[in-house]
């Protein structure tokens, strides 16, 4: 269970990296399942990044409040997030 988290994470991480997250950067979160979460939020410390939450279950307007106060260089969230909001 272990392995599989790191081996994620690490994917996750790279692929961030790869895009430019690091040190100078900061990435939203957005998921609606605990385990993803952990996942993302190891793959952006792999990524030597910082992170903040956003609330799933706050209207659409709130999120984007926050990420216009924010400097956010990127955004990891789930399907159901994504298609929640188009």
């Amino acid at each position: 269970m272990y392995e599989q988290l790191d081996q994620l994470s690490g994917l996750i991480g790279r692929e961030l990296h790869k895009h430019g997250v690091g040190s100078e950067s900061a990435v939203s979160l957005e998921f609606t399942k605990l385990r993803w979460a952990v996942v993302a939020m190891l793959a952006v410390a792999k990524a030597s990044s910082t992170f903040f939450f956003l609330d799933c279950n706050a209207p659409p307007k709130c999120n984007n409040e926050c990420l216009r106060h924010a400097t956010v260089d990127s955004t990891l969230a789930s399907n159901w997030t994504i298609d929640s909001e188009v």
